[in-house]
């Protein structure tokens, strides 16, 4: 279960330096009780400022990758993946209102494409 002292002794950190230690606990699944992770995670990336909007899309695609691999990994738990694929509508649909550079917009479809080809989560 979520632990307190977890969230008091990681708020001390940057928020760049807590944004690693909220991917880490994502992919891995160390906390696969606390949903509140990715709210944290999703908060804190919009937190923090990009410089450009290069930055932001690149920021969206590694959230969506993020989550991608945590969703197609068999090792972690079943609800943990589901939570997951539940919330990676978010960078997705943020990365559709970017839309008009052909780059991002095939990258979307890309990713996409590898949502629909993951098989059941159970």
């Amino acid at each position: 279960m979520y632990d307190q002292r977890d969230r008091a002794s990681s708020c001390s950190l940057p928020d760049f330096l807590y944004l690693e230690v909220l991917k880490r606990k994502i992919r891995r699944a160390e906390e696969p009780d606390n949903p509140q992770l990715l709210k944290e995670y999703f908060s804190l990336e919009q937190k923090l400022e990009t410089p450009t909007r290069l930055d932001g899309l690149l920021r969206l695609l590694h959230q969506c990758k993020l989550l991608l691999d945590t969703i197609e990994d068999k090792t972690l738990p079943p609800h943990w993946r589901e939570l997951c694929l539940n919330q990676v509508y978010k960078p997705i649909a943020r990365l559709d209102r970017f839309g008009n550079h052909a780059l991002f917009h095939q990258q979307s479809i890309d990713i996409k494409t590898r949502l629909r080809e993951i098989p059941d989560i159970y």
